[in-house]
């Protein structure tokens, strides 16, 4: 009848005002989110945009800003002061008192996390998620080589023209040759052992 046909064709009217919505809306969002994203790389572009973390805390980025300079300046001040290698849990793994269990630590990515001004201690097995691997030619002051399962350490410059030395601040450990404190030296590109393991990251 004429009354049903005008029924069904006001219920496609409405049909399609709601998905009109729901795609203004949707659209809508992800520009707000490009835009939090665009401003959170603006002013913090050393790091990566976790919109996770950013929902759960909207006014603290993952980084404090902090400059290379900074950077490098913190990991010197830990070798002026050599402050002892530790992971905080227990004397095995712990080489002297460290001023930064609770928050840091005093292991290798302990110390990558407190010259970087992180909100806390990471590990060489979660740096990747707050950083992002790049090039050999991108690598600038403050980077880091890192490798997951084993050791990370913060980019200094390159010792040499070839690009084959470079130098680098470091946490060794408590169980090797060299120090077992805070220390910078000049080492093979990408790593002195282990070498297929390490990647340049920022």
């Amino acid at each position: 009848s004429f009354l049903h046909l005008i029924k069904m064709r006001a219920t496609v009217v409405f049909c399609l005002l709601i998905s009109l919505v729901v795609a203004v809306s949707t659209a809508s969002a992800l520009l707000q989110d490009n835009s939090k994203l665009d401003l959170f790389v603006n002013q913090y572009g050393n790091i990566d945009f976790d919109a996770k973390y950013w929902e759960s805390r909207s006014t603290t980025p993952i980084f404090a800003s902090v400059t290379r300079a900074e950077i490098i300046s913190r990991a010197q001040d830990w070798v002026n002061k050599a402050i002892p290698y530790c992971q905080c849990n227990g004397a095995a793994e712990c080489c002297g008192t460290c001023p930064h269990c609770g928050t840091y630590r005093c292991d290798c990515s302990g110390y990558v996390s407190f010259c970087w001004g992180l909100d806390h201690g990471y590990t060489t097995s979660t740096l990747h998620e707050v950083a992002h691997e790049i090039s050999k030619d991108e690598l600038q002051e403050g980077d880091i080589m890192l490798c997951a399962a084993d050791h990370v350490v913060i980019f200094a410059g390159w010792a040499n023209g070839e690009k084959t030395q470079y130098r680098l601040y470091e946490e060794p450990g408590c169980h090797v040759s060299l120090p077992h404190h805070a220390i910078k030296r000049i080492g093979r590109y990408p790593y002195d052992n282990n070498a297929g393991c390490f990647k340049p990251y920022r």
